[in-house]
């Protein structure tokens, strides 16, 4: 049998123009100059409905969409709002303290704040510290938009000999998935009984068996960040970090789809 070459050629690849991304100090200029709005039409949606299924056969003659809407004449930039509307549309993605419950982290913020009403995402134990979102006044109707999100604990172990490796570790870990007997705290706000909580998914982020472990986060702020904020703008009528610590509304609405 003769043997059979072959050749290939390679595929041309067009060259593509090169795309510098905007600085973030770019990125806000262009947010504080320009004006985003979306300006109102009267055009009728053009759908051919012809051959459509069923009950959807010629639905562009029973119903007629348009396009037009009336503007209302509120709503704003986040840069541009005053800081009285930008704080009672905002929330803070807060770091918890060990030992006081959600409920009095949250009615401390609302007293240094001076608003009217708070909420936060959903309850960590006391002794449990991380990631808090609070709502401030408006933007508490957008709390059960984030319960539904799942919670991701991270707990820190440590040994009292070291291990060869972080194998045995690792297989350790993977036997606490499933299905777990469970029992709340001494001080907790739900009822102390053994309960059954699923868990979907342990796996080990680091390990150092020199111990000298650590892990990072960013966009979290503390409860000391929020009170020199407001302090500061009591005092000097600085803004600036006031508007670092609070986030807008619209922060919490990025994951989810949009209906223009």
């Amino acid at each position: 049998m003769a043997d059979a070459e072959v050749i290939t050629f390679p595929k041309k690849h067009k060259k593509k123009k090169d795309r510098k991304p905007l600085q973030e100090d770019d990125v806000a200029e262009i947010q504080h100059a320009e004006e985003f709005l979306i300006k109102p039409e009267s055009k009728v949606a053009q759908l051919d409905t012809s051959q459509w299924p069923l009950l959807l056969k010629n639905f562009d003659k029973l119903n007629v969409r348009t396009a037009h809407y009336t503007p209302l004449p509120c709503g704003s930039n986040p840069l541009k709002r005053e800081i009285g509307d930008y704080i009672r549309t905002g929330f803070i993605n807060l770091d918890k303290p060990s030992n006081p419950s959600s409920h009095e982290v949250v009615a401390w913020i609302r007293r240094i704040l001076r608003v009217e009403k708070t909420g936060h995402s959903g309850t960590l134990d006391p002794k449990v510290t991380g990631c808090l979102i609070v709502c401030i006044e408006r933007a508490t109707r957008l709390v059960k938009s984030q319960q539904s999100a799942g919670k991701e604990y991270v707990g820190i172990v440590r040994l009292h000999n070291a291990i060869e490796g972080g194998t045995q570790l690792s297989r350790a870990l993977e036997t606490l998935t499933g299905a777990l007997f469970q029992r709340p705290p001494l001080i907790a706000a739900v009822k102390r009984q053994l309960r059954v909580r699923t868990i979907y998914e342990s796996k080990m982020i680091e390990y150092d068996p020199e111990r000298r472990l650590g892990i990072f986060w960013d966009h979290m702020v503390t409860m000391h960040d929020v009170l020199d904020a407001q302090w500061l703008y009591d005092n000097h009528k600085d803004e600036s970090y006031l508007r670092r610590v609070v986030y807008p509304l619209e922060k919490l609405l990025t994951s989810h789809k949009r209906l223009v």
